[in-house]
């Protein structure tokens, strides 16, 4: 039987290596190849992921990873290892023609208890 894991990302790999939350999705940058500015906060020994205690790192990736970023999600060494919990993290990027600007968005779905 074969296990899938989840793809690496080079940026975040590059930036955060070691074991990570992810903790924001910011701006998103030039429109003619637009990346998101994602912020993960480490992971230290005795933490539990949700009350992640190390300092925080950003680093900017291409707004198609986007389906793999979900707020709350651990990753190691670039790759995600566990989900958002105890919901789903749902993410909508857009273009805003009027201001010329890309717009992100997350919103958390809580699942059945």
């Amino acid at each position: 039987m074969t296990t899938l894991q989840a793809p690496v990302v080079r940026e975040i790999a590059q930036t955060c290596p070691g074991e990570w939350r992810l903790h924001w999705l910011g701006p998103v940058g030039d429109p003619t190849y637009p990346k998101i500015e994602v912020r993960f906060k480490r992971l230290v020994p005795g933490d539990k992921p949700h009350t992640a205690t190390g300092g925080i790192r950003s680093c900017s990736v291409s707004v198609g990873q986007l389906p793999v970023l979900l707020i709350g999600s651990l990753w190691r060494d670039g790759r995600m290892t566990d989900t958002a919990a105890p919901g789903e993290m749902q993410s909508t990027v857009g273009f805003d023609a009027s201001q010329a600007r890309w717009v992100v968005g997350a919103d958390r779905k809580l699942s059945h208890l």
